[in-house]
């Protein structure tokens, strides 16, 4: 049987066809194409080839063609057993790339031809001849008849009107601060197109995508470009967007002649973020965040720390010093009295009370610590001598209230509240609302301390405070995480009815506010934005992010929305999460305190920021 030849692009080689014949004689030759070797000068055949002349065409946008022709051996004396044929083949390369010999059947074989690529070559007609020689040696010393044989190839290239595009993936970016949206370009390359010009149509989904543009009537541009607006980023909010956007290109208005490569699908991604948040000093803490709050009267702030160990800390804002309190415990919760002098930390069966305003002292006096029946969840400093401490487990449960003096317990009287609620007293009153955390729906209860021990007074269950709330400098008016803002008021028909509503990002589901503080003075609200999908307890931690919003707390619009920047440590960017946000006494300076999520290290996990 025929076994492969090859034969170069403009070199003879000699290759070998073994060939099986029922003939008897002597045997046959080397078989491989030696040096030496072959017949043994007493074969004779003889080979046709067809056809002789191979006309192929392709597109100048088409893949390279191949053509192929027969090869017919016939042995008309050999020795017994197999007699080995060889072949030699030469081509010139006017349009040619290649050639080779492939054994096909018995006494058969094959002469494949590979052309070169139509776009490399351009349009035109180019022709090449072919020579087959087919030995018994491979010397060819001993040649089959019929050869050489000649083979023409004539190969024609022709243009195609047609349309491309550089890549079919478009990408935009946006903030939320941005005025409007993004434009984008995608050029189209049109090739051989007809003289009277193409047609371009667009269709597109509208995700994120306002208008998509293209040349009106038939144009002669050669790179005609589509426009790809982008909608509002502020009526989106922050997010990704995708699209395709399916594009037309016709010889004729009808486009019932579309060009090779139309149409052409893109996949248009828009990317919504926050521009980020522009810090003029952060001071890596050196120690972990359990909870914080801000003391205006020493303008610092006051946080509770587990890691190196159990402390409250007063951080200077103006020096960026802090000074610490050892605690016995690990906290739970910390509050600051009315005055800003003094405050409280709950923990497990424990309340520490501290004196703020002797910290900065080379040796302060030893806080108070006061007994509780309860793990503390959250606590308030009344002013008047007493701390009333919200137990963290259990269902329905009673404030515990503490005299401060005595270290005496109290529970409230005539009614209860939810364990794990947030409480916060309204400023200048003797007034503590509870707010029912993780519950449906979540109510608000009103309690009197001004006797000491928290009386219950009564609850709103359609105010829906989303489970915690933060008052305004006018003690009045109250923002709670899910954007509602509550008035509260001496008559109980009005207390805490809705007086509208902060706006927020939507993320997966609505966005929420973990950390909210007022300022009178420049009339503004700080609020920390986050996701409990991604960020809460049982969310996904990876795909947690927070924004710093800005909002004018006359009409409740929004001033800003920033995102948090990486911070690097180390070499590595760790993405940085808002915990807390506070307004400086006169409200001219703001802080963040934030961490850093996946960085290992609590030492430089925990920072300040002033903005």
């Amino acid at each position: 049987m025929l076994k492969q030849l090859n034969i170069a692009r403009s070199l003879a080689i000699v290759a070998l066809i073994g060939l099986a014949t029922g003939c008897g004689g002597g045997g046959g030759g080397s078989g491989g194409g030696g040096t030496g070797g072959g017949g043994t000068g007493a074969e004779s055949g003889s080979f046709s080839v067809s056809p002789t002349s191979i006309t192929v065409q392709a597109r100048t946008v088409d893949a390279a063609p191949t053509g192929s022709a027969t090869i017919t051996v016939q042995i008309t004396q050999a020795p017994s057993g197999t007699v080995n044929v060889y072949a030699s083949g030469d081509t010139t390369h006017a349009g040619v790339d290649s050639i080779s010999v492939v054994s096909s059947a018995p006494n058969t074989g094959t002469l494949q031809i590979q052309f070169k690529s139509p776009a490399a070559l351009g349009a035109g007609t180019y022709t090449d001849t072919i020579t087959l020689q087919m030995c018994f040696d491979n010397a060819c010393k001993n040649p089959l008849s019929g050869g050489p044989a000649t083979i023409t190839t004539h190969y024609t290239v022709t243009t195609t009107a047609a349309v491309s595009v550089t890549s079919t993936a478009v990408n935009a970016s946006a903030t939320t601060s941005d005025a409007s949206g993004p434009v984008a370009t995608v050029p189209l390359t049109v090739s051989s197109g007809p003289a009277s010009g193409v047609y371009v149509t667009t269709s597109s989904s509208n995700t994120g995508i306002s208008v998509v543009t293209s040349p009106t009537g038939a144009t002669t541009d050669t790179h005609p470009a589509v426009g790809i607006t982008f909608r509002d980023p502020a009526s989106l909010g922050r997010g990704t967007y995708t699209d395709q956007v399916t594009i037309n290109v016709c010889a004729d208005a009808g486009c019932t002649t579309p060009l090779y490569g139309s149409p052409i699908y893109l996949s248009v991604t828009y990317t919504i973020t926050s521009p980020v948040l522009a810090v003029t000093s952060q001071v890596a803490l050196s120690h972990d965040v359990i909870d914080a709050t801000y003391s205006r009267a020493l303008d610092a702030i006051v946080m509770v720390s587990s890691y190196p160990t159990n402390a409250l800390y007063l951080y200077d804002v103006a020096t960026e010093q802090e000074f610490s309190q050892a605690l016995h415990k690990p906290p739970t919760a910390v509050t600051v009295g009315p005055s800003g002098l003094d405050a409280a930390v709950g923990h497990d069966a424990l309340v520490t009370y501290v004196n703020l305003a002797t910290l900065k002292q080379a040796s302060p006096p030893a806080p108070i610590e006061l007994n509780v029946t309860a793990q503390v969840f959250d606590l308030v400093l009344d002013g008047h001598g007493y701390v009333h401490v919200v137990p963290t487990t259990d269902q329905w449960v009673t404030f515990h209230s503490i005299n401060i003096a005595t270290n005496t317990e109290t529970m409230s009287s005539g009614g209860s509240l939810r364990a794990g609620s947030h409480a916060k007293l309204q400023p200048g009153t003797s007034y503590i609302y509870s707010t029912d955390n993780d519950l449906s729906p979540s109510g608000i209860t009103k309690w009197d301390v001004s006797s000491g021990a928290a009386v219950y007074m009564y609850e709103r269950l359609d105010a829906s405070p989303c489970g915690n709330l933060w008052f305004a400098d006018d003690s009045v008016t109250t923002y709670s995480p899910c954007g509602r803002v509550l008035k509260a008021s001496t008559v109980q028909a009005q207390d805490m009815a809705y007086a509208g509503q902060l706006v927020l990002e939507q993320a997966t589901f609505s966005n929420e506010l973990r950390s909210v503080d007022e300022s009178s003075a420049v009339k503004e609200i700080l609020g920390v934005q986050w996701n409990p999908n991604d960020c809460g307890a049982f969310g996904t931690p990876a795909r947690c992010s927070t924004d710093v919003t800005l909002y004018d707390s006359d009409y409740l619009g929004v001033n800003g929305v920033y995102s948090l920047p990486s911070v690097t440590v180390s070499g590595k960017a760790y993405p940085q999460r808002g915990l807390f946000v506070f307004h400086s006494a006169d409200g001219t300076q703001r802080f963040l305190v934030s961490m850093l999520y996946g960085e290992p290290n609590p030492a430089t996990q925990y920072y300040v920021s002033k903005f």
